[in-house]
């Protein structure tokens, strides 16, 4: 939610629609985008970047950028997920899921369940 905006954070969590490279660039949930034969060399060249910048300098930045995503709600938010998580779980819709795996097997009901959202065994 922090990182994406309430649209796009909206559209994926209650989708459960998958995030190409792309679009996660596109929307800020990545910063970098390279190929996977490219990756080693990606990450050596930024990693080797770090060392010019004082320690005392990255701790105190990433301590306020910290704070400020602490100020705007985000262990709250976070503890609510794992309490609605736990409520859901425990639904009469829950139930008669988790009990459709005994009826008609787990891969099946996974995949009906994904189907609407092309998740990646349901792709073309």
């Amino acid at each position: 939610m922090y990182r994406l905006g309430s649209e796009h954070a909206k559209q994926f969590i209650l989708t459960g629609r998958a995030i190409d490279a792309e679009t996660a660039h596109r929307i800020g949930l990545v910063a970098y985008v390279c190929e996977p034969d490219e990756l080693e060399a990606s990450i050596g060249a930024e990693a080797r970047r770090w060392p010019h910048i004082p320690a005392n300098q990255l701790a105190l930045n990433k301590l306020l950028i910290n704070q400020a995503f602490e100020h705007m709600g985000l262990r709250t938010s976070q503890m609510l997920g794992t309490v609605f998580d736990g409520i859901t779980r425990h639904t009469e819709e829950a139930y008669r899921w988790t009990e459709a795996f005994g009826d008609r097997g787990f891969r099946a009901v996974i995949r009906e369940r994904d189907a609407p959202w092309e998740d990646y065994g349901e792709r073309p």
